[in-house]
């Protein structure tokens, strides 16, 4: 099957993706892994994409572990330099669900970075977004911590970066592209080119 890697601005990637892929695949950073023209810098924008493509199209109800996709342990270090960088520079924040009195991860400590830090070590690190916990929580109960109790958001900051830089620049870069792949998930060939 050929599977275009985009079909639209702000689109999803491989919008029409074979579910029974999955069993194959678990990443789609697998797939452009294997291009020889895709670079670190690509996989780390493709992260940064795919992050703000899914809390754009959801942004009020998305479930965290949405913004995960494309997470495995191959990938881990570079989830977490792309969420770290979306989150320092005011592109992302992280919030308790049903917790409105509550402070969003970025005004929970003075400094922003500890409470980055504090985050990265007791969710992201501990995979806490694959938890299934439905308990009450805070910012000072990490260990109850679940895709079901904490959520992320796209900021105004975001947004515009999104809709305005990113999307236009990532679809323009790889409107062109299609891979064709079995269906064992093995990739056959890349068609078209990465537009740079």
């Amino acid at each position: 099957m050929r599977l275009k890697v985009l079909e639209s601005v702000s689109g999803s990637l491989f919008p029409k993706w074979d579910i029974a892929l999955d069993l194959y695949i678990k990443s789609y950073l697998d797939i452009f892994s294997i291009h020889t023209n895709i670079t670190e810098q690509d996989i780390m924008e493709i992260i940064e994409y795919d992050i703000l493509c899914e809390l754009s199209e959801f942004y009020e109800y998305s479930e965290i572990y949405m913004i995960f996709n494309l997470y495995s342990q191959k990938y881990k270090a570079k989830y977490i330099a792309v969420i770290a960088r979306l989150f320092l520079n005011d592109k992302v924040d992280f919030y308790i669900i049903d917790k409105l009195t509550q402070p969003t991860l970025s005004n929970y400590k003075k400094d922003k970075s500890e409470s980055w830090i504090y985050f990265r070590d007791n969710f992201i690190a501990k995979e806490r977004f694959n938890a299934e916990d439905f308990c009450n929580v805070s910012w000072e109960s990490p260990n109850q911590w679940s895709k079901y109790n904490i959520n992320a958001t796209i900021t105004l900051r975001g947004a515009q970066y999104y809709n305005e830089i990113l999307a236009p620049r990532f679809y323009n870069k790889y409107k062109d592209l299609e891979v064709e792949i079995d269906n064992k998930g093995n990739i056959i060939r890349w068609i078209g080119e990465i537009n740079r």
